[in-house]
């Protein structure tokens, strides 16, 4: 914290005394910057360009040769300097003492002394413990015989068959930065000394520092933050149970400076069952691979492919500074740059080893990806599984640009599954599996089952494995949806249609009517549908009754007689109420004050004709501490 200077860098001769108060004000500054600040020795400088500056020490004659020169004093009670050469000195500070500087300089030189209070903070002895925060810790279940489950886990790593509590705080990033602020402080007149005031109430600069601040930028929604998805992640979790215990492994990323990475946590990298006496049953090994093929298309290169974007932060601190005997304002500039990692990661491999008396049995697991061209999305090609027989088992994808539909390219639906072939090669012999094929329409003309022009799906199907290369059969045709994308009706592989009614604002379905079209049943339904949306809003006893007396009268119709007809109401925000079968019998489904499932009971009729309700299943939810 600087208290005072005298600068010169005329053409003329120059000499000047300035005295410079050292008060309690130049303390509390110090106590300003920080707690437990405090004041440590008073440093003065004295530097100059003069040519006396190599001269030898006191007593001896300035060269003849000497055109400039420069002789600095200082002085602090009873502490003193004056020398010609350039020296730094650090005193005790004497309080109330003034601290008077002077310099005697001949010809054209700079020459310059100043003194400045240091002060430091005290060092601290951190000892950090980990807490994980609320993780699940303990579950158990309890079925209809009172036979209980128990689930145990916990969140940490093995070293030396040692387990040891431990996580990793998964931050999102945040853009950070350090900022300096030039800070200066000034009193009233202070008298008593050349140049420390003038007597009349003059603002006088008693000190300045630099301020330094660590500022983060972030958004208040962790999970939208840039490769954020799991606040925090472990080593390990141990799942334990009465039968033995499972071990989850998990990747860990390697931070380091001005570099965010901090997404390649928490892929599965292996799982250990073992059972109550701690024998291995089972490990399940897994390994990934980072692809950067996307990267360039950030228009940000460098040497390393895995780098995709950067931040900057400039600082720009305005100092004053005085030149030539005149104060100007100049500008200190810092800047930090952070490079941000990304890339696709792909699962690569899996290997399971089973254990059996002594022996044991590994089958593979290989994971293929449409990954080469940068203008196709990356999406999985094909599985490969390789079984301790040697027998060989693939299941390969086409999606939209396998497939040649533009027009969900168009969409960017292209990452749905169109067609899957599943073969199994023993020997040198392969044969197919299965086969299935989910048609969607090419182009705008064939979408004739919804007028909204959604791209959805038409119809799936299936092909005859004994002679796969034939007209495949159609399993399911989806004939019409509504304008939120509900399908409305479909016909069976045997042409029977089957319509849906959706309610509850086009939400939930509530009736299926198998056997008619939706066009012979679309004219019976208003009165269902303004009966489910009143529930919806009001949620009451009064109108769900009102709407399952209105669904009753729906499947009384006489026109819906030669159909199998089924009803459904809900509580949107919690789950299906009731569930009416085609041959009337209703379940009723009851939650508790958790909305948890509490009952399901079947409605029927007693000897005397009334109803009443028979409990299908009862679930108990148990906690202990």
């Amino acid at each position: 914290m600087e208290i005072g200077s005298i600068v010169d860098e005329s053409n003329d001769d120059f000499s000047e005394l300035k005295s410079f108060p050292i008060t309690s004000a130049h303390m509390q500054q110090i106590v300003d910057l920080g707690i437990d600040a405090a004041p440590e020795k008073l440093e003065l400088n004295f530097s100059h360009s003069c040519d006396n500056g190599d001269n030898p020490g006191p007593g001896q004659v300035i060269d003849p040769e000497d055109v400039t020169s420069c002789t600095g004093t200082a002085r602090n009670g009873q502490k003193y300097f004056s020398d010609w050469r350039p020296k730094t000195v650090d005193w005790n500070i004497s309080m109330g003492s003034p601290l008077q500087l002077s310099i005697y300089k001949i010809g054209a030189c700079r020459c310059n002394i100043y003194g400045a209070i240091r002060y430091k903070y005290p060092t601290y002895t951190d000892h950090t413990r980990k807490y994980g925060g609320l993780r699940l810790r303990k579950m158990e279940d309890v079925n209809e015989n009172n036979i209980s489950n128990v689930y145990e886990y916990a969140y940490g790593k093995y070293e030396n068959g040692t387990f040891i509590p431990d996580f990793r705080l998964n931050q999102p990033y945040n853009f950070s930065s350090f900022i300096k602020r030039y800070v200066r402080q000034f009193t009233g007149d202070v008298g008593g000394g050349s140049g420390a005031g003038t007597g009349n109430g003059e603002q006088v600069q008693i000190g300045s520092t630099f301020e330094r601040y660590y500022r983060i930028h972030n958004s208040s929604q962790a999970n939208n933050s840039y490769g954020s998805s799991d606040i925090m992640t472990y080593p390990s979790v141990v799942e334990i149970t009465g039968k033995g215990k499972i071990i989850r492994e998990f990747e860990e990323y390697t931070s380091s400076n001005y570099v965010y990475n901090k997404w390649k946590a928490g892929n599965l990298k292996r799982e250990i069952y073992l059972n109550q006496n701690n024998d291995t049953l089972r490990v399940v090994n897994n390994t990934y691979k980072l692809n950067t093929l996307k990267n360039s298309l950030s228009e940000f290169t460098t040497s390393l492919p895995e780098v995709v974007a950067f931040s900057t932060d400039f600082d720009i601190i305005k100092v004053m500074e005085t030149i030539l005997q005149t104060p100007v304002d100049t500008y200190f500039v810092e800047h930090r740059m952070d490079l941000i990692e990304s890339a696709k990661v792909e699962k690569d491999k899996s290997e399971t080893t089973e254990y059996f008396n002594g022996k044991k049995i590994t089958s593979k697991t290989k994971y293929e990806y449409y990954d080469t061209d940068i203008n196709k999305p990356i999406n999985l090609k094909n599985t490969k599984s390789v079984f301790p027989s040697g027998e060989i088992q693939q299941t390969d994808y086409s999606y939209a640009h396998e497939k040649g539909n533009q027009l969900m390219i168009n969409k960017n639906m292209i990452g749905i599954p169109l067609e899957t072939i599943s073969t199994q090669t023993i020997g040198v012999t392969t044969q197919t599996l299965a086969k299935t094929e989910t048609v969607y329409p090419k182009t705008v003309a064939e979408i004739i089952n919804n007028d909204a022009r959604l791209v959805l799906p038409l119809s799936i199907k299936s092909y005859d494995l004994s002679h796969i290369d034939n007209n495949p059969s159609t399993e399911v045709t989806h004939d019409q949806y509504d304008s939120k994308g509900n399908l409305q009706q479909y016909t069976t592989k045997d042409g029977i249609p089957v319509s849906i009614v959706w309610g509850y604002n086009n939400t939930q379905p509530i009736a299926k009517i198998e056997g008619a079209a939706y066009a012979q049943v679309s004219s019976l339904i208003s009165g269902i549908v303004t009966a489910s949306d009143t529930d919806g809003q009001l949620g009451t006893e009064a109108s769900e009754q009102a709407l399952i007396t209105a669904l009753n009268s729906f499947r009384n119709n006489t026109a819906l007689s030669l159909y199998q007809t089924s009803t459904y109401t809900y509580d949107p925000l919690i789950g299906v109420k009731s569930i009416t079968s085609p041959s009337g019998i209703r379940e009723v489904y009851i939650y508790d004050t958790a909305n948890r499932l509490k009952e399901i009971k079947q409605e029927m009729k007693n000897t005397n004709g009334s109803l009443e309700y028979k409990i299908l299943k009862e679930f108990n939810y148990n906690y202990k501490n």
